[in-house]
């Protein structure tokens, strides 16, 4: 894990960006996901976990078996109701544990997770 931080308007998010532009070009990148208080739909970590979730499920068939299984079992983890741990934990963990890595490893980058 890596964390860029510094005072706001240096350029982190910028470099975020281009991180993520980088791990695409080069089939690396596992997720993205970029907050914003602009933005409705970027400003909550809950935002980031369905994000990631769909993202990781896109890049690796394991991940998305383990996803698809945890919305049929229970429909209800997406609901905003639910505990943000708990579907952190069965859409993102659990998937990823579910995933035979192998070289390259896979990136996720998140870009201003303080303005959530």
């Amino acid at each position: 894990m890596s964390w860029l931080h510094g005072p706001s308007g240096t350029g982190k998010s910028v470099i975020a960006y281009t991180l993520a532009s980088r791990c695409r070009q080069n089939n690396i990148l596992a997720g993205s996901f970029f907050f914003s208080r602009r933005h409705a739909n970027c400003r909550h970590a809950r935002s980031l976990v369905f994000a990631l979730a769909y993202q990781l499920g896109r890049s690796q068939p394991q991940a998305k078996k383990k996803i698809i299984e945890a919305l049929d079992s229970d429909p209800g983890i997406i609901s905003p109701s639910r505990d943000l741990r708990e579907q952190f934990a069965r859409l993102l963990i659990e998937p990823l544990e579910a995933v035979n890595w192998h070289s390259p490893s896979r990136v996720f980058v998140i870009d201003a997770i303080d303005q959530c």
